[in-house]
């Protein structure tokens, strides 16, 4: 395979080069390996993103949320233009071969970090008796607020519809929250909230991230306990190019599924700087704004001590005192006194709680 050719010869430049010399021997390699092909091959894939519905103006808007992306490209010299996409490719290669992890889950995650969004292809939305017509932006996600009459909704819960794109019917679904007064909806972050993953410490959370994902101990059992009467937004950092292996992980380890909220990224525009962006410039927007669309519903918000969750949360109960009811902070590191007397200030007490051990939780009724 000429990116892992490419990625090889990578890990021998390195021995030898400063890290310029070194990207352009990868891109003399790359050209080389590439050079003379005369097919230019690509097979595109669409993900769709669980999403949750809304009522404006006493109407329902359904937020449809997917990606169309490129699994495999060869460069041709005709094609040259696309020279970094082999590089980036050989790049994730280079870094990810390293980890000690089991193959299929690194293979599958490695493919989904080097998707290429495909620009301006069209989708098809079939919602109801209408159908609406999308194209994708430049990084290859297409969305639409799309207003439903009459919905047929599920006994779980989830409205489904269907989108057409190229030769496939792939399935959608967008939960529908009963907006009845003082009902619960629970904002989870995913990392180290209910995921292993050590965000702290760089080598670590790569290792934890190309290996199979594991679950925090019994917070699985904590939210199921929750699940009948709640519903579940999960909010976080992580790209929506992992979006397929975070559902397989929540339905695998038994947590309710529920909307997910991630990060948009793009290897090749400049979006591929938002993986650099604090979650304090990303997250307060996402959660206040699933609090302004339901502004009857009293929130859970559940994070971890190990990024920003502790001042994030407490940002979002400043501005909904009124709809925030707990603030739930799972202690792994950076725990201390001071810090909860600092993010918390003003906070009261009785709304707020750590726990080491999410078994704790299981004294606190959240529905009363």
């Amino acid at each position: 395979m000429p990116i892992r050719r490419a990625a090889n010869l990578f890990k021998i430049a390195t021995l030898f080069s400063s890290s310029i010399v070194t990207i352009l021997f990868v891109l003399a390699v790359v050209h080389f390996l590439n050079f003379g092909r005369d097919t230019f091959k690509f097979q595109s894939s669409l993900t769709l993103h669980r999403t949750v519905a809304y009522i404006h103006n006493q109407k329902l808007h359904v937020p449809i949320h997917g990606l169309v992306y490129e699994t495999h490209h060869k460069l041709t010299w005709l094609e040259v233009k696309h020279w970094w996409r082999q590089v980036i490719s050989a790049l994730v290669l280079y870094l990810t071969s390293f980890l000690k992890t089991d193959e299929e889950h690194f293979v599958h995650v490695q493919a989904l970090l080097m998707q290429f969004g495909r620009q301006g292809v069209p989708v098809s939305i079939q919602l109801g008796n209408v159908r609406h017509n999308l194209t994708t932006d430049q990084d290859g996600f297409f969305y639409d607020d799309i207003v439903v009459e009459n919905p047929q909704v599920g006994k779980d819960g989830w409205l489904n519809y269907q989108v057409y794109f190229e030769n496939e019917t792939i399935q959608g679904y967008a939960q529908v929250i009963d907006d009845t007064p003082n009902k619960i909806s629970i904002v989870s972050d995913i990392d180290d909230t209910i995921k292993l993953t050590n965000v702290t410490h760089m080598m670590t959370m790569m290792q934890n991230t190309f290996k199979s994902f594991t679950a925090i101990p019994d917070m699985a059992k904590i939210y199921q306990s929750w699940g009948d009467k709640a519903y579940f937004h999960y909010v976080s950092s992580s790209p929506y190019q992992l979006y397929p292996k975070l559902e397989d992980f929540l339905e695998r380890e038994g947590f309710p599924m529920g909307s997910f909220h991630l990060r948009y990224v793009s290897f090749i525009t400049n979006s591929f700087f938002n993986i650099f962006r604090s979650s304090k410039k990303t997250k307060p927007f996402i959660i206040k704004r699933l609090l302004r669309q339901h502004p009857n519903r009293k929130f859970v918000l559940i994070g971890d001590s190990n990024e920003a969750d502790p001042s994030i949360y407490a940002s979002v109960y400043r501005d909904f005192p009124d709809q925030v009811k707990y603030i739930f902070i799972r202690c792994d590191q950076h725990c201390g006194e001071e810090r909860w007397q600092r993010d918390f200030m003003a906070v009261p007490s009785t709304i707020w709680k750590y726990f080491y051990d999410p078994k704790d939780l299981l004294n606190v009724n959240i529905f009363e």
